[in-house]
């Protein structure tokens, strides 16, 4: 029949709707307060970017995933083990978070002293520095982390 709605054993119409989770149980609104306001002060710093305020290296380094693409010149910050970018030191958003462990560095030594590559996994992502001390700090600061 038509307008017909499926019913359930116990009468009621059956609901498709997707079921949403909860926010997590706070005791009281103080208790919520409390962690809006400690959120809130902990991203107003006085470092208002998206990097952290201590790290290993940082600099601006050009980049490319393949080598038929152009560089593009992007901050990176080494920090712990991890390698972050974004478009200048002041970004308020990472463009990308590169996991070093297990990775394998090498300098190209054919064109310049200025350019290195990092392999991860099966992806490998193309570096250039300005100078080939940079590079050379560079891939101190990376195997180091």
């Amino acid at each position: 029949t038509k307008g017909h709605k499926p019913q359930r054993s116990n009468g009621y119409p059956k609901y498709n709707k997707p079921r949403y989770q909860s926010a997590p149980y706070m005791r009281n609104n103080k208790d919520k307060q409390e962690q809006i306001i400690s959120l809130a002060n902990n991203h107003k710093s006085t470092n208002s970017s998206c990097f952290p305020s201590t790290y290993q290296h940082a600099g601006f380094l050009d980049v490319r995933t393949r080598s038929d693409k152009p560089w593009k010149r992007r901050y990176f910050v080494v920090n712990n083990n991890f390698l972050l970018s974004a478009a200048t030191e002041h970004a308020q958003k990472l463009e990308r978070m590169i996991c070093l462990e297990g990775s394998k560095i090498s300098k190209h030594l054919k064109s310049s002293d200025m350019t290195f590559e990092i392999f991860i996994k099966k992806r490998k992502i193309y570096f250039r520095t300005a100078s080939p001390k940079q590079c050379e700090t560079w891939t101190k600061a990376i195997e180091k982390a």
